[in-house]
This record gives C-alpha cells, structure tokens and sequence, in this order.
C-alpha cells in the first residue's frame, strides 16, 4: 500500500489553515522546519513493517515528542528535519513494532539467592548451594528462582530433601521452580511445618521406600515456603525492576503484562510509582492484581472490591491490569498438576492421574462474578484440557449475568486440545488467550513423556485459535522459558523445539507471530489505539533488527539480532 507522503500531507495541513501554509512555504523554499513542527527523530533507508490494518511498508519514519508523526518513502519523511532533528540511517534494516510480553514474571524475588541458569547436573546444582553455604551464616534461608528447565539437567529432575542436605544441613535452602514446584532440604521442611502428614497430601511428594517426604513440594503447599524466606525491601525491588527493564530493552521489548503484581499499596507497584514520577521507566508496565489463596470463600467479594482501582487505572507507563494470573490448574512439566480430561503418560509426582484443580468450581465462580461486578479483567490460568473447560463454562456463567465479551477475560496458556465447543464459547465471550511458544521449544522432552506425542503436539493450539476467530497474545512466562520474542515467534511459526518439530499443524505465519507479540497483545490492556502499530499518533515504541522478520530464512528467526530499542521516542538499549 503506498504510504502518506509529504506531498499530501502537505495538501491537508494547507486545507486546514495558515500555519499549515507556513510550513509548505518553508518546505518550499528548502528552509529546515521550524523546531515546533520538525520531527525530533528520523529513520531512514529501511524497511518498516508497520502491522498497521494493512500491514503497510514504509522506509522512513519520524518522531515528535513521544509519538509517531508520520511514515512513508525517504525524501517526503526527511523533509520534515529541523536543525535538530536526529536522523538514523538503517542502511536497509529492519524496524517492527515494540514488542509486548503478554504474560511474564518480570520482577523476581530479591534476597539471599544462587543463580542456577548454567547449571546442567545436580551435582552442578549443588556445588552452586555448597559455595553459597560456605558464604552464608548458619540458619540463613538460601533460595534459587531459577530460569531453567529440566530439560536441561542431566537427571531431568531436580534435586530431593537429602541431596540438599548434604550440602546444606545447616541452612533452609529452596529451589522455586516455575511456581509450581519446590524442592526443599530438610530444614527448609521443619521450618515450614510440613511433615508426611501435612495436608493436601496429593502436593506433598514422598519417597516411596519410606514414605518421607522428599522435598519436593507441589503448588500451594510449595508456596508456603516463601512465607518463611526474607525477602528485600523496596529499594531491591526498585533495583531488581532497573535491571529487569535492561534485560527487557534488549531483546526489544517494550511493554509487559506483569502476572500477580499485588496490589497498588504493594511493594511492586510502588516501586515502579517511584521510578515511574521519576521518569525512569524505559517499558510500559501492565500490573495484574493478585488474591491471597488463603481468602476465606465468604471474604472473596470484600477482597476483591478493595483490590484498588478498576483495570485500565493509570497512564501509559503503569496501569492496573485485571486480576490474574489465577491458577486454577497446575502445570504439565514435570509436576503433572494440570488439570486433563485423560491421564498422564509419565508422572514426575507418581500420582498417575489426571491432575487436578487447585481449588474449586465454586470458588473461581465467586471471584469471576466479583470481579465482574467490580470492572476488574480477569485472567485465569489454564494448562490442562479439563481446566479449559472448566475455566469456559464458567465465564459463560457469568456472562449471562455481566455480559463479558467487552471485557477482553484471558485465557492464560490456554490448555490444549480445544474442543468444537470451546471454540464456540471464546469466540462469542471475546476471550483472547494468552500463549508461550517458547515454552515448547525449552522443555520438549518432559512434554512429551508427560502428555505424549498428540497432545504435547497440541500445545498452545495458535493455529486452531485463529482459525476459530479467537486473539492470541504472545507472550514467555518468563523465568519459565526464554526472554525474547524473536524465539517465540520462531517457534510458532516452525514449531520446532530444542530438539525436533513438535505439532508442525498448529504453525502459524510470520505476520501472524509478529501481531501476536505487538497489536493483539495491546488488545488485552484495551491500549490497540495507543501502541502496538506504527501509525502517526501512536506511542513511539519500536526496535530495529538485523534481518528482516518477513524474508529471513525461518530457521534464522530466532538468530536475529535486536540492534536498538525505542520507546516514547526515546533509545532506551543499543547494540
């Protein structure tokens, strides 16, 4: 589609007056724009992939302020230069649109903790404990949360209560894996209360020669670790979100859905406040609220109702999100939590059986409604097929109380395997689901020994989604798999994994994947008009890559480098 060009524009902005006038004769007379009116930033010589409604192509673009001003063919874009105006040649790189993370877990524990990413072994995950022991006075906490994968350790699972032990018999030491998994030491056990009789005994793993515990705690009950671990204050998180933010400008991204942010008078939400009025934020933050799993059932609508400010509070650098993510279910690797409608094929908990809900029917019934009741956007979590119904039928309930279909509720994953019936449902609920491809790239393994090969093949289904006229929104659910969005699309474009192609059927085009990580994911936080796109009048958010997205040869997708990052107009990274 051919671009605005100067050329017109300049026809409207005469039609509109005398100042307009005033800039084409000075266009005209080949003065620079006065500075009020230039552009205060320039790119040029490149190709920019707009993922605007027609998916239009443009080589140039300018900034003024914090926005786009206009796009389209070199000349008519730098004409729009002042004196001052920066100008970038791209030397025919490529420019998207920022990248959102639908789903991530940005902001990470502060306190006394070991960094285990380059760990392949247990041996190697306790040597990592052993030094940090010898560092670390006697009954201090030690934990780990850890972005790593048992696909990666040798023994491809982790390491139990008497392994921990006999690097740290003196310190509660935790692994906090995915949210879903801990593994303990003895201490950290005491500490905490549980014993072989702890109830609900299904999260409580044991050995089966004894019948002990064996420091592998699952869900909630693993939770409760985290009651007892020290965490930093408010100036390590304002420190820990600094860098996560570099971390995040890097791979290009430029907004995020943080999941179960707390609440506004929460440490995380008034550390961003405080670099927000400082004018230090370098993304755009979306903070979902969190609920207490110990609300009593009868205090949910209260909770709820004082959770703080309706979704949508804020501006464009920090506003509240809905209520999520709300783990119904559990998770398919290696915990074997999630709910499915048929049994696992392998069971890391030795349960053997189809998972199971985290809490009841009726409890997500009464949070949805007060939620409805209240303006808060909810995002449940579902991992397993059963859950997915469950999760369905539910806000179809509500629906016919508050309708919905306005309200843009999430499915976060989205389970597999989904059904005729399913389809019908989000479509008329104007569900979007929220997906990690990456995920299946990471930990293909364990999926497959745990689901089997037709349902690990079916895992985030962004194929059957689409085709059903259902938003998907990308996103990592990171620390649980890898930051960068170039791998996530990648992966749902070839639907390869670290070790082979898994579910070829639910691939996706690469315009498909692009919309996933920008315009559909702005489409959760009701912010399409104001980000997601390159158009004038947009926020002025976007990275340039190495290659271009549309022609590079798909296995290169994930090898294609981010060399700067934007937002607000502003170069927040550089390669």
């Amino acid at each position: 589609m051919k671009m605005r060009t100067w050329t017109a524009l300049r026809t409207l902005l005469i039609l509109a007056g005398g100042l307009a006038t005033a800039v084409a004769c000075t266009h005209c007379a080949g003065r620079p724009l006065p500075e009020d009116i230039a552009a205060d930033l320039i790119f040029y010589n490149g190709k920019i992939i707009t993922v605007d409604s027609n998916f239009s192509i443009a080589s140039a673009l300018a900034v003024k302020d914090d926005k786009f001003l206009i796009l389209g063919q070199d000349n008519d874009i730098l004409s729009w230069a002042g004196s001052s105006t920066r100008t970038v040649d791209l030397q025919g790189k490529t420019i998207t649109p920022g990248f959102i993370d639908s789903h991530i877990h940005a902001i990470r524990a502060s306190g006394n903790t070991v960094s285990l990413e380059e760990t392949r072994s247990v041996a190697e995950i306790l040597a990592v404990f052993r030094e940090k022991v010898r560092q670390t006075p006697e009954n201090t906490w030690i934990g780990a949360f850890p972005f790593m994968s048992v696909d990666q350790i040798e023994e491809g699972h982790l390491p139990n209560r008497w392994e921990l032990d006999s690097v740290a018999p003196n310190h509660p030491v935790f692994i906090f894996y995915h949210g879903h998994l801990v593994a303990t030491n003895s201490l950290a056990l005491k500490e905490a209360g549980i014993t072989r009789t702890t109830a609900p005994q299904k999260w409580v793993i044991k050995d089966p020669a004894t019948g002990e515990p064996n420091g592998w705690l699952l869900e909630d009950l693993g939770g409760r670790i985290l009651r007892f671990f020290p965490r930093g204050g408010l100036e390590e998180t304002v420190e820990e979100i600094r860098r996560m933010s570099r971390e995040l400008n890097a791979v290009g991204i430029t907004g995020v859905i943080q999941q179960l942010g707390g609440t506004t008078t929460g440490r995380n939400f008034r550390a961003l406040e405080r670099l927000r009025r400082a004018g230090e934020l370098t993304l755009r933050w979306r903070l979902n609220y969190s609920l207490p799993p110990a609300t009593p059932d009868d205090r949910i609508q209260e909770a709820i109702r004082n959770l703080g400010p309706p979704t949508g509070y804020g501006n464009e650098w920090l506003r509240i999100g809905g209520l999520g993510e709300l783990s119904l279910d559990g998770w398919w690797e290696p915990m074997d939590t999630a709910y499915l409608r048929e049994p696992y094929e392998g069971s890391y908990s030795r349960q053997q059986g189809k998972g199971d809900l985290r809490f009841s029917i009726d409890r997500l019934k009464t949070i949805c409604l007060a939620a409805a009741e209240n303006d808060i956007q909810m995002s449940v979590h579902v991992a397993g097929s059963a859950a997915l119904d469950e999760v369905l039928n539910v806000y179809d309930e509500i629906d016919q109380l508050y309708p919905i279909a306005s309200k843009r509720w999430t499915l976060e994953h989205g389970g597999f395997l989904p059904t005729p019936r399913n389809l019908e449902q989000a479509k008329r609920l104007g569900v979007i689901v929220s997906t990690q491809q990456s995920i299946s790239y990471f930990v293909p393994r364990a999926l497959r020994e745990m689901l089997g090969e037709r349902r690990a093949s079916s895992l985030f289904p962004n194929r059957t989604w689409l085709d059903g006229g259902i938003m998907v929104a990308g996103g990592s659910d990171f620390p649980g798999s890898p930051l960068s969005p170039l791998l996530g699309m990648y992966a749902s474009v070839t639907r390869k994994t670290a070790i082979g192609e898994l579910g070829p059927e639910e691939a996706i085009s690469r315009q498909e994947a692009l919309k996933l990580y920008t315009i559909y994911a702005a489409h959760i936080s009701f912010e399409e008009d104001l980000k997601g796109s390159i158009e004038p009048g947009k926020l002025a958010d976007f990275v340039v890559l190495s290659d271009d997205l549309l022609t590079v040869p798909e296995e290169n997708i994930k090898d294609i480098e981010v060399l700067m990052t934007v937002v607000g107009g502003k170069i927040v990274y550089q390669r």
